[in-house]
């Protein structure tokens, strides 16, 4: 095959509906590994700035658990779901925080469908950025069929941002949702006048 031409996988993802770019794109070569890895951000627990936040930057939080806005994102009501503690990954977490896991992702998951227009909620983990444990949700807005599938993060590198107001209140709607059923929420609702 000529060195020229995409490699016919590359061809069928171009095809997809739901990948965002056209066919003018190429795979570049993979680059020689990096052993050992460089360091990520949060590595030491000591300078983590997760561990240092206060819950009062968070949406939402509880004993075990710290819901942040996912900020700069183009899609409204974005979040991420941290740990309180400082674990780094699924093999670190003690068993109670394993067991709490799958009940507190339903629950982010079902207040971030009543954020508003969202179609469905996307759960990623990918670890590479930060050693504090976390996981993102990214709602797929309603009717936005092109969104959908693997390429939904791929559309966050390429949307514009709908601006403080549509993320502000998609937030405060999902932290009022969470706090209704334990926790707290350190957000106010839009368009209530500070205490």
């Amino acid at each position: 095959m000529s060195t020229n031409q995409p490699h016919p996988r590359v061809l069928a993802v171009l095809e997809e509906p739901t990948f965002p770019f056209d066919r003018n794109l190429h795979v570049k070569p993979l680059e020689a590994p990096v052993v050992p890895e460089p360091d990520r951000w949060g590595e030491d627990p000591a300078g983590c700035g997760a561990c240092d936040r206060a819950d009062d930057t968070y949406l939402w939080t509880d004993d075990s658990w710290r819901l942040s806005a996912a900020n700069g994102q183009p899609l409204t009501g974005v979040v991420i779901l941290e740990s309180r503690a400082h674990y780094d990954s699924f093999a670190d977490l003690p068993d109670d925080l394993t067991s709490s896991f799958g009940p507190v992702l339903a629950r982010v998951e079902r207040a971030v469908l009543a954020s508003g227009d969202v179609g469905r909620v996307h759960l990623h983990r990918w670890g590479d950025g930060g050693a504090h444990f976390h996981v993102w949700f990214i709602p797929r807005p309603l009717g936005r069929m092109q969104m959908r599938g693997s390429n939904l993060p791929v559309w966050l590198d390429v949307l514009d941002d709908p601006g403080e107001a549509a993320h502000a209140d998609a937030w405060a709607r999902t932290a009022a949702v969470l706090a209704a059923t334990g926790g707290t929420s350190h957000v106010e609702p839009m368009g209530s006048a500070p205490h």
